[in-house]
């Protein structure tokens, strides 16, 4: 089983912590990449944690609802 986080571009296929913000938070960047395989993020636990990250400043209801647009799956390997 493998649990990858979907987003309306495409299921994550990979990310990385670009910089720390003004609170010494990460800020990731990530790509959706169709002909790569997406990534497991292992838990759906972990994935949720992504998210969070992701969108730990959501201040705008358009950013609420990008955010809740943003789903975690199971898929099989």
């Amino acid at each position: 089983m493998t649990v990858v986080v979907r987003t309306p571009a495409g299921v994550v296929t990979s990310f990385r912590e670009a910089w720390r913000d003004w609170a010494d938070r990460p800020v990731f960047t990530w790509r959706t990449d169709k002909d790569q395989p997406p990534h497991d993020f292992g838990t759906r636990e972990q994935a949720f944690q992504f998210i969070v990250s992701i969108w730990c400043c959501t201040s705008t209801k358009r950013e609420r609802a990008e955010r809740d647009s943003w789903t975690i799956e199971e898929v099989q390997a």
